[in-house]
């Protein structure tokens, strides 16, 4: 769908396009964007993110001071030590496919333990497996004294995202996931709290969403205090 959304902006706008992944949670082709109806082809689903984001282009604010500045902070955390009973299974999943077996073959032995195929399995087993810390590359940049991204080699939940958009000491606040890396998911304390397949799966331990949180607005402080 990336794909049609980019042709239809180009389309409609006559600009280069550039996509980047935030922390919106599951973005699918499943997802309920117009209303109760889900959409099941990838080209209308594209379609209709290039509305949104053309209605929210009429909003559109001009920067005129594009001065860049950068932060950056090599950061280890405590990794995830997980034991769970899924490990087991994802272990036996994971063999059946690497064995041969197909995907669906290995999916259907482990869907009904909570993993989902053979990908998902191998995560939990290299999850369990992890040394005592995980090093991430941690990113700031300011552009003048209104706009500012950060990012981070993880997919982090929307809350800790939106909690650095809502104290960050500049007026717009963007956040890139999977950026220099793929070190996986950065669930929330509520995801914790509630369980879901990102804390089964993720390399870090409960409360690094939350040091994450206070690790980029130390950095746009800095960022501020200068621009």
């Amino acid at each position: 769908f990336i794909g049609s959304f980019r042709t239809a902006l180009e389309m409609m706008y006559d600009c280069e396009f550039v996509y980047y992944q935030g922390a919106a949670g599951n973005v699918n082709n499943k997802s309920k964007i117009a209303g109760e109806a889900q959409t099941t082809e990838y080209g209308e689903y594209g379609r209709i993110m290039a509305e949104y984001a053309m209605e929210s282009m009429k909003n559109e604010t001009k920067l005129e001071d594009t001065t860049l500045q950068t932060r950056v902070n090599h950061r280890a955390f405590p990794a995830n030590h997980s034991e769970d009973h899924l490990v087991g299974i994802a272990a036996q999943c994971r063999a059946i496919w690497d064995a041969g077996g197909s995907n669906s073959e290995a999916t259907a032995f482990g869907e009904p333990y909570g993993v989902y195929g053979p990908i998902h399995a191998g995560a939990i087993v290299s999850n369990s497996k992890l040394g005592e810390t995980i090093t991430s590359e941690l990113h700031a940049f300011s552009l003048g004294d209104q706009l500012c991204i950060v990012t981070a080699p993880h997919e982090l939940f929307d809350t800790n995202s939106k909690y650095v958009e809502d104290n960050s000491p500049f007026a717009f606040t963007m956040n890139y996931c999977y950026t220099n890396g793929a070190n996986g998911y950065i669930p929330s304390a509520l995801a914790w709290e509630y369980g879901c397949y990102e804390t089964d799966t993720c390399y870090v331990v409960q409360g690094t969403g939350e040091l994450y949180q206070e690790l980029f607005l130390d950095m746009l402080e800095q960022l501020n205090e200068e621009s």
